[in-house]
C-alpha cells in the first residue's frame, strides 16, 4: 500500500511540502472543483512523469496503481467506435486451470518472499532494515569523526584541512579517502612539529630572512698559540755576567734592577757598592736588541689580543641585542660570559709575560665555547635556510605538509576507521545477499508470470467483461445504448439498439457514466490478454461530475460494493483513493467513517486559497448532514449550557424530533409519553411538544421565547433524552450523542461534540 503521498512543485501546489501520510486501506479527499484533487491522481497515474513528488510504498513494494481521471477517459475513448477490449478469466479445460493454481500458488509464494526480503531489506515502512542500520552506522560514524576532528580546530594544522572543516559530509569522506591512499611518510612529524611547521607554511605574509652574521675567530686562533709566549726571553748568554743570570735563573729580576742604576747615582740599586763602568757594559751587553724585540713582540700581542676579543665580544652583543627569534639568545648568552671571562684571564697572563719574560706562559683554551657559539649560529641559520627554502618553494611544501597532516590524523584515527569498516562490511554483505536475492525472486516472478500469461491467454477473452457491463447498463436502466465487438475481436465499441456506432449522440452523464462502468470492469481484468489481476491500487477521482442522482447513486453503490470488499479481505484490491467535490456523494460512499473499520479509513481536505492549493488531514467527518448538525447542537449544550443561544437549542431539539418520529417514524408523542416524564418537568415537556406540533411553519409566543436559564437548559435537555427512553428509541439517542456502552450512565459529561 501507499504510506506517503508528496506532493511538490506541479500545478497549483507550490514548492513546499505537501504531504499525505500514513494512508489507510480507504482514503478519502474532499476539495472543491479546481482545487487540485486531480493533480494528486495524476501524480498517482505516473509518478515518473512528476520528478518532484515523491511516493513511499509500505515495506518498499510498489503495487499496480489503477486512476479513473480525465486522463483515464481521453487516453481509452478516443472514439466510441475503437476501445480497448478489458481481458477476463473464462472457463478452459481442467488441466489448464490445474497448472494456472498451482503457478498462481507459486506466484503468491515468491510474492510472500519478495515481501518479506523487502521488509529484512527496508522494513515495513521502507525506512528501516538493514538499509536504514547501515545509514544510521554512517551517520554515527559521520559523528564521531567530526567530533575527534574538532581537537585540531584550534591549532594551526586545521589549514592543512581546507575543504573539509565546514562540512561533516566531506570530512567523513575524506577521512576514508585518505585512509585508502595515504601511503608511508618518509618523516613522520609529531603534533607539535606539524602545528609549528603549519603555523609557517600556511602563512600568507611569508618572506625570506636574512642569515646571521658568522663569528670571525681566525686571527684569535693565530693569537693563541703565539711562540713568544712559550719561549724564555733572556739576554745573552756569551758574556761572564750572562753565565751568572742563567745560572740564577734571575734575568727578569736583574732587568728589573737595571731600571733603578741612573737614580742610584752608579751604585748597585741591591747592594749599594759603587759599580764598575765594566759592570754596566755588561749588562747593557746582555740585554740586547734581540732581548728589547722579543719585549716588543709581547707587548704588540698583548695589545693586538685585546683588540680582537674585544671586537670578537662586539660582534656576539650585537647578536644578543637583535634577540632574534631564530637563535637560542639565552645559550648564547652564557657562552659569552663564559668566553668574556677566558679573554679576561688570557690578557693577565700576557701581561705577566711582559713583565716576567723568561717565564713561559700557556693561554687558556677557547676552542670549546667558540665550537658551541659556531653550532648555535649554525643551528639558526640551518633554520633560516629551511625557512627561505620553503618561502621559495611554498605550494611544494604545502602539499607535503597536508599529506603529513593527513596522515597524522588517520594514524591517530585508524582505530576507529577499522571498527567502522568491519561493522560496515557485514552489513554491505547482508545488504548484498538480500538484493541478490530479491533480483533472483524479481527473475522467478517475471518467469511464472510469462507463463501465467500464456496459460491465461488460453483462457482470456474481452467478451465476458462486456456482457458485464451491459448487464449493468440493463440493470440500472440504460437501455439505449451497449458495448458490442470492435473492429477487431480484442475491441469495443458502443451502439445504439439498431446496431449504429453512437458516435458523439451520448449525453455528458452518459459519457461518464459507461467511463466509469469500463474502469469498474478494467478493476478485475487486463487490458492485456493475459487477464492477470493482482494486488492493485485504485484511485477514483470525481466520479460523479455530470450525473443525475440515479446514477450518483448507483455509482455510489458500486464503490461502497469495493469498500465492503477491501474490508473483508476478498478483493485483489489493498488501497482505495477517493476524491470528490460532491457533498452528497461524499456522504453516501463514506459512513465508514463512523462504523467498524474507521480505523483504516483515512480522509483530507483539499484547498485553494489565493490560487495556492494545500492538503491537511481531517480528523472529523468533512461533511455533516443537517440532521447531525442538530445532534451537534444537542452534544453541545449538554456539554456547555452557558454558552447555548435559546433560539437556536429549541430549534434543533424541534426539527430532531420533528424528523425523526414523524417524518421517518411516522409517530407521535402522545400524552401518555409525557405523562411519564418526571413532574417537575412535564411543563417544559409540553412546551417542546408544542414547538414541534407547531411545526417549521409556526409561530413563536412569548412563553416558548422566554430566556432559559443554565437549570432550565438542563432539564429541557433531560427531557428530550427521556423522550427517546421513554419510546423505545434509546440506541438513536446514544448513537447520536455518541455515548457508547460503559460510559452510558453519565452520558452528559460523556457526550462529544
Amino acid at each position: 500500500m501507499i504510506n506517503r503521498i508528496e506532493i511538490r512543485n506541479i500545478a497549483t501546489f507550490d514548492d513546499t511540502e505537501h504531504v499525505m501520510e500514513n494512508l489507510g486501506k480507504l482514503n478519502f479527499i474532499f476539495g472543491a472543483n479546481g482545487s487540485g484533487k486531480t493533480t494528486i491522481s495524476k501524480v498517482l497515474a505516473n509518478p515518473d512523469d512528476f520528478p518532484s513528488c515523491k511516493i513511499t510504498w509500505n515495506d518498499n513494494v510498489q503495487l499496480p496503481c489503477k486512476v479513473y481521471n480525465t486522463n483515464f477517459v481521453q487516453e481509452n475513448f478516443v472514439s466510441f467506435g475503437q476501445m480497448p477490449g478489458i481481458f477476463l478469466l473464462g472457463k478452459g479445460d481442467i488441466d489448464t486451470q490445474k497448472t494456472i493454481e498451482k503457478l498462481e500458488k507459486k506466484y503468491s509464494d515468491i510474492i510472500q518472499k519478495r515481501n518479506s526480503l523487502n521488509t529484512a531489506l527496508y522494513g515495513e515502512d521502507g525506512n528501516g532494515g538493514k538499509q536504514a542500520a547501515l545509514n544510521t552506522l554512517i551517520v554515527n560514524a559521520r559523528e564521531k569523526f567530526w567530533s575527534l576532528k574538532q581537537k585540531y580546530d584550534g591549532l594551526y594544522i586545521k589549514k592543512g584541512m581546507e575543504g573539509f572543516n565546514a562540512s561533516k559530509e566531506k570530512f567523513f569522506h575524506e577521512v576514508f579517502s585518505q585512509y585508502e591512499a595515504n601511503g608511508n611518510i618518509e618523516e613522520a612529524l609529531t603534533l607539535e612539529q606539524l602545528n609549528d611547521r603549519a603555523k609557517l607554511v600556511f602563512d600568507k605574509e611569508l618572506t625570506e630572512v636574512d642569515l646571521l652574521p658568522a663569528i670571525v675567530f681566525d686571527d684569535l686562533y693565530e693569537l693563541q698559540h703565539h711562540e713568544i709566549l712559550a719561549q724564555k726571553v733572556v739576554g745573552k748568554e756569551d758574556i761572564d755576567i750572562g753565565a751568572l743570570i742563567n745560572k740564577l735563573e734571575n734575568s727578569d729580576w736583574v732587568k728589573k734592577g737595571t731600571e733603578y742604576i741612573e737614580a742610584s747615582g752608579g751604585c748597585c740599586p741591591f747592594c749599594q757598592r759603587p759599580l764598575s763602568s765594566e759592570f754596566k757594559s755588561q749588562l747593557e751587553e746582555y740585554f740586547d736588541d734581540v732581548y728589547q724585540s722579543n719585549l716588543n713582540k709581547i707587548n704588540k700581542l698583548s695589545e693586538k689580543y685585546k683588540n680582537t676579543t674585544k671586537n670578537i665580544l662586539q660582534d656576539i652583543t650585537s647578536l644578543l641585542d637583535a634577540n632574534s627569534s631564530w637563535i637560542d639568545n639565552e645559550k648564547l648568552r652564557l657562552l659569552y660570559e663564559t668566553l668574556k671571562s677566558i679573554f679576561d684571564d688570557n690578557t693577565g697572563k700576557i701581561a705577566s709575560k711582559f713583565s716576567n719574560a723568561s717565564v713561559p706562559v700557556t693561554l687558556n683554551s677557547v676552542d670549546d665555547v667558540i665550537s658551541q657559539i659556531n653550532a648555535v649560529i649554525k643551528d639558526a641559520n640551518d633554520s633560516i635556510t629551511e625557512h627561505n627554502r620553503i618561502v621559495n618553494n611554498k605550494k611544494e611544501e604545502q602539499t607535503l605538509l597536508k599529506k603529513q597532516i593527513w596522515y597524522f590524523i588517520i594514524s591517530e584515527m585508524t582505530p576507529y576507521i577499522k571498527e567502522h569498516l568491519v561493522a560496515k562490511n557485514e552489513l554491505s554483505l547482508s545488504i548484498e545477499r538480500l538484493k541478490k536475492d530479491l533480483y533472483i525472486c524479481e527473475q522467478e516472478k517475471k518467469q511464472i508470470e510469462e507463463i501465467l500469461r500464456k496459460e491465461h491467454a488460453k483462457l482470456t477473452s474481452v467478451v465476458p467483461a462486456m456482457n458485464a457491463i451491459n448487464d449493468m447498463l440493463q440493470k440500472f436502466g440504460f437501455s439505449g445504448f451497449k458495448l458490442a465487438i470492435g473492429t477487431n475481436e480484442h475491441s469495443y465499441k458502443i451502439i445504439r439498439d439498431n446496431g449504429e456506432t453512437v458516435n458523439d449522440t451520448l449525453s455528458e452523464g452518459e459519457k461518464n457514466f459507461i467511463t466509469f462502468l469500463y474502469f469498474y470492469a478494467l478493476l478485475d481484468g487486463s487490458l492485456e490478454s493475459t487477464g492477470i489481476t493482482g494486488s492493485q491500487v485504485i484511485v477514483i477521482d470525481d466520479p460523479v461530475s455530470s450525473m443525475d442522482s440515479d446514477v450518483m447513486f448507483i455509482v455510489s453503490a458500486l464503490i461502497n460494493r469495493l469498500k465492503w470488499l477491501i474490508e473483508e479481505g476478498q478483493s485483489s484490491i489493498k488501497q482505495l483513493i477517493i476524491e470528490t467535490h460532491n457533498l452528497f456523494f461524499y456522504k453516501e460512499v463514506t459512513p465508514c467513517l463512523r462504523g467498524k473499520n474507521k480505523k483504516i479509513t483515512r480522509q483530507w481536505i483539499v484547498r485553494k486559497i489565493d490560487g495556492k492549493s494545500t492538503i491537511n488531514a481531517a480528523k472529523e467527518d468533512v461533511v455533516q448532514s443537517t440532521y447531525e448538525m442538530l445532534w451537534y447542537e444537542i452534544r453541545r449544550a449538554m456539554n456547555c449550557p452557558t454558552q447555548v443561544e435559546q433560539v437556536s437549542l429549541q430549534n434543533a431539539m424541534r426539527r430532531i424530533l420533528e424528523y425523526y418520529f414523524k417524518f421517518l417514524g411516522n409517530q407521535k408523542i402522545n400524552q401518555d409519553i409525557i405523562g411519564q416524564i418526571d413532574s417537575n418537568n412535564r411543563i417544559l415537556a409540553h412546551s417542546l411538544m408544542a414547538l414541534v406540533n407547531a411545526g417549521s411553519h409556526g409561530t413563536f409566543d412569548d412563553l416558548y421565547c422566554a430566556p432559559f436559564s443554565e437549570d432550565a437548559i438542563v432539564k429541557s435537555l433531560a427531557v428530550f433524552r427521556d423522550i427517546f427512553y421513554l419510546t423505545g428509541h434509546k440506541a438513536h439517542y446514544n448513537m447520536m450523542m455518541r455515548i457508547t456502552e460503559e460510559d452510558e450512565n453519565g452520558e452528559a459529561q460523556n457526550a462529544q461534540p
